[in-house]
């Protein structure tokens, strides 16, 4: 346990500095589902290729198979389950078909092991994890997640108890999302980016998803 509270020490002096370089706790995401000439793209869960703003650091960010889901059942998601490191103060998923469950957070399968945390992208034009829980050109209302839904993160059911929409900068020094990390045991923090279709470049928001161990 000793070693636990020293990898949330360790992670949250990372998250803090995102606020400093405006980077935000996540996401630099894509563009169109189209390649230009010098751009990067990975595919979506369609196949189709995403223009990216910023590439993952693939190997620093060390994606290694659960062997579980992430699944919304509400929302019709199922998606492989990988964990992630933090990247140079980021969260930058480094697919756009995966949920990525934070290194140096808890585990759903380890009680006592504090907040479970889980990143994905969301595109514009596109179609990733993140776009499930969201409808794209709505101005009014365009979450699709409700309280009371079900999460299910590596057989582990939750239940939604709420959601906000942060600026980058105000998500990465959200107390509500990062502070007490290792006394939250049995709360998961699900975070993507809101994208909006009348936006250009990176999007201005994060969505933040919070749920409860359920039973």
């Amino acid at each position: 346990m000793a070693s636990r509270r020293g990898a949330f020490r360790a992670v949250m002096a990372v998250v803090a500095l995102c606020c400093l370089v405006g980077a935000g706790v996540l996401l630099w995401i894509g563009l169109n589902p189209a390649v230009t000439a010098g751009g990067a793209a990975l595919l979506d869960l369609d196949g189709r290729p995403v223009v990216l703003d910023d590439v993952p650091d693939a190997a620093a960010a060390d994606p290694v198979p659960t062997g579980g889901t992430f699944a919304a059942p509400r929302q019709g998601l199922e998606v492989p389950l990988v964990e992630m490191n933090v990247v140079r103060d980021v969260i930058n998923p480094p697919t756009l078909t995966d949920a990525f469950l934070v290194r140096g957070f808890g585990s759903p399968r380890e009680p006592g092991s504090g907040l479970v945390v889980v990143a994905m992208h969301a595109v514009r034009g596109g179609n990733a994890p993140g776009n499930a829980f969201f409808t794209m050109g709505a101005t009014e209302s365009p979450l699709t997640v409700e309280v009371g839904d079900p999460l299910v993160v590596d057989g582990v059911e939750f239940a939604v108890t709420g959601s906000q929409v942060l600026g980058k900068d105000a998500a990465a020094s959200s107390d509500a999302v990062w502070g007490r990390p290792a006394e939250r045991d049995g709360e998961l923090v699900v975070i993507t980016c809101l994208q909006r279709t009348w936006e250009w470049g990176s999007a201005a928001d994060n969505l933040v998803i919070f749920a409860q161990r359920a039973g």
